[in-house]
């Protein structure tokens, strides 16, 4: 049990220089996370954007680095949504070692990781 929880916490403290690059999902769906702080991502969970209807949706925009506060997340500001009606344009996207993670409900266990590409 403690190994679980251990490895499902993210870190604190997240060095945004080392965040760019693509995050890859098992299976479908990538996270691109832009040196000049831009982001798509593609085949995503409808799940994050509060979709009940599922499905999978593809976001871009821009992404905020952590502002040294010790966040363990980045925030995404949507500007393009396709695949859904939803009208959320921000989400978190928390940041694990070398993965990001999607966290739509805090009360779920549920939750969406990216591995970073190789």
């Amino acid at each position: 049990m403690l190994a679980a929880t251990a490895s499902a916490c993210v870190r604190a403290g997240v060095d945004a220089a080392s965040l760019p690059g693509e995050y890859v999902a098992d299976g479908d769906g990538a996270v691109v996370l832009a040196a000049d702080g831009t982001f798509t991502a593609s085949d995503v969970p409808a799940l994050v954007v509060d979709d009940a209807g599922g499905g999978q949706v593809d976001l871009s925009g821009t992404w905020e680095p952590p502002d040294g506060s010790g966040r363990d997340f980045v925030y995404l500001t949507i500007e393009d949504l396709s695949g859904t009606t939803s009208r959320v344009r921000g989400v978190q996207l928390y940041v694990s070692g070398d993965a990001v993670v999607f966290h739509p409900d805090p009360d779920s266990t549920e939750r969406f990781v990216y591995e970073r590409a190789r």
